[in-house]
């Protein structure tokens, strides 16, 4: 598992563990103890670019924990069109 954390008004807590470990369990047991609503975001949609991702995350309420989910699969796509 790594941590990591950057001080100012936001905190950032990245989660690394392999499938099937229980990150989002883990990420809802947090929200509980704090008190704090949990926005899911699936990266691995098709219609997501720079724009809506962009407004998701600016239109996220505050005091939520952003828990993205798939954050893999939107890098196989920028492969793809870093090869063209």
């Amino acid at each position: 598992m790594v941590l990591e954390q950057r001080c100012s008004l936001q905190k950032r807590i990245s989660v690394v563990w392999t499938s099937r470990t229980g990150k989002t369990s883990f990420t809802q047991a947090i929200a509980g103890l704090m008190n704090l609503n949990i926005c899911y975001l699936n990266l691995s949609g098709d219609r997501l670019d720079d724009d809506s991702l962009n407004r998701a995350l600016n239109e996220a309420p505050a005091h939520s924990i952003i828990l993205l989910e798939d954050i893999d699969g939107i890098f196989v796509e920028r492969e793809a069109v870093n090869t063209q």
